[in-house]
């Protein structure tokens, strides 16, 4: 049995919503309620700004900033599944006597480009590559208690981190030209 919890949530409810800008700029944010399901109580929110550099009949590139702020409270480092066991025995090592109400602080900003290219004969299916930089800076605080004393270690972690994704999208056509396609707001 593990120790510690850090595969709570399989889904996350993360309404978005996206506003037309002049100039071909979208305004995206999107925020995670304070509902909390699976043992986990999400308070974050994530905002983006988009924009396209290039737009013709079989070629896009866009580009995107982002960021995210907040917080999620859960039980990581003391599950209630470990708690029913004796402190220091082989199914709760780390001595936990009730369970914890750790918080993960998550903030990071970013930027992004984007290149698509629309292949005719297949209907609007269009490949694309992404690109990006993330600067983050978060912050675990344990609020536990072990062996009858209170844990209150912090870890921190800032610095930058490269990314790179591909998939396939679907466009719909608009008059020969390529539109442009959401990012996603993480």
């Amino acid at each position: 049995m593990m120790s510690q919890d850090l595969n709570k949530s399989p889904i996350v409810l993360r309404p978005r919503v996206r506003i037309g800008l002049p100039r071909r700029l979208s305004f995206v944010i999107a925020a995670t309620p304070p509902i909390r399901s699976f043992g986990v109580t999400p308070r974050l929110v994530a905002a983006g700004l988009e924009g396209v550099v290039v737009d013709r009949e079989a070629w896009m590139l866009g580009w995107r900033l982002h960021g995210q702020l907040g917080t999620v409270t859960s039980a990581v480092t003391c599950p209630s599944d470990v708690v029913g066991f004796p402190p220091g025995s082989a199914n709760n090592r780390l001595g936990c006597d009730a369970p914890s109400a750790d918080v993960a602080t998550l903030r990071y900003a970013g930027v992004e480009l984007r290149a698509a290219r629309r292949i005719a004969r297949l209907r609007g299916l269009t490949p694309h590559v992404n690109a990006g930089v993330n600067l983050i800076d978060g912050t675990f605080q344990t609020r536990a208690t072990t062996f009858g004393y209170p844990d209150r270690t912090r870890l921190e972690t800032r610095g930058v981190t490269f990314s790179m994704s591909t998939g396939v999208g679907y466009l719909s056509p608009s008059g020969g030209r390529l539109q442009s396609t959401p990012f996603i707001a993480r």
